[in-house]
This record gives C-alpha cells, structure tokens and sequence, in this order.
C-alpha cells in the first residue's frame, strides 16, 4: 500500500482504487486483512476466515500474474 500510495499521481482509477493496473481485488485483500486485525479478538481467532481470505488471496495473485505475467507474451 505504501506504494501504491506513493505512485497516486501515475495511478489513474477509473471506478475502483487500483482498477488501472487491475490490482483492485488486491486492494481489497489488503483492507479484508486490515478489518480482521481492527475487528474483534473473536474474527482474529477464527482459522477457517483467516485461512478464506488466505486463499482467496492466492488465487487473486494467480489470476493477476496469469493475466499480466510477461513471459505470457514472450
């Protein structure tokens, strides 16, 4: 976040914070992650939401490289 916040000014959304470099799922991961560690004692203790978001986020990332990776287009 903290560079994404640093590069504000060459990151144009359009609807979504982050949707110009399609990282807006990220985003949203992140302030998910967030929400559990300001949330309740009982949210953070909770395996199975920890290990949902967990994998959700992986599968994020592979379909942000899957559709982004360079060597794609090599």
């Amino acid at each position: 976040m903290q560079v994404y916040y640093g590069c504000q000014d060459l990151i144009q959304s359009d609807r979504y914070i982050g949707d110009s470099h399609d990282i807006h799922e990220l985003i949203g991961a992140y302030w998910g992650y967030d929400d559990l560690i300001e949330g309740s004692q009982e949210i953070l203790t909770d395996k199975d939401t920890c290990l949902e978001l967990d994998q959700a986020v992986v599968e994020i990332c592979r379909a942000w490289l899957n559709k982004h990776s360079i060597s794609r287009f090599m």
